[in-house]
């Protein structure tokens, strides 16, 4: 038998922590991440620790469900807005890229630190999805056989794999 207080429903408990505020955003009020995005607690029995982002909560309570692939998007950048109107149900990449972070930044940026453009045949991607720029890899290259390269060709000439170790 369950004694203390009746249980709340879920969306009455949710709604309980939101703070209508000027720019229009519904803040949460209740637990955060490190990063700022609001954390609801969906379990009501205590040592059960289930959880989601109120932002998400927030958007499968107005819109249904998140359709595999997507995650919802803060359109106003507000971490804490749990705003239905301000989300929007988007891929990784489109959230990436409409961020404001470092990842956010390199990808729209559209040249290397030196000025080279990043196109089709001066970007070269590697296994993990980074770009660098075809010219300056080669400009390093070149600067390093210029610097190194003589040592290295007499050290595998005489058969020593670490030039040090000649």
């Amino acid at each position: 038998m369950r004694t203390g207080r009746p249980p709340v429903a879920k969306e009455e408990r949710f709604w309980a922590k939101v703070k209508v505020v000027e720019s229009g955003c519904w803040e949460w009020t209740g637990a955060l991440d490190k990063h700022g995005y609001g954390i609801f607690w969906l379990s009501e029995r205590p040592g059960e620790r289930k959880h989601m982002f109120a932002h998400c909560f927030a958007y499968e309570l107005t819109n249904g469900a998140i359709p595999n692939g997507l995650e919802p998007d803060h359109l106003c950048r507000n971490h804490k807005c749990v705003n239905p109107e301000h989300l929007e149900a988007v891929t990784r990449s489109v959230n990436l890229r409409r961020g404001i972070g470092l990842s956010a930044q390199a990808i729209r940026r559209n040249q290397c630190l030196r000025g080279h453009e990043y196109t089709s045949d001066n970007t070269y991607v590697d296994k993990k999805g980074s770009r660098s720029c075809k010219t300056c890899r080669r400009q390093k290259s070149r600067n390093w056989w210029q610097k190194y390269g003589k040592e290295w060709r007499n050290a595998s000439v005489i058969g020593c794999a670490n030039i040090s170790l000649c």
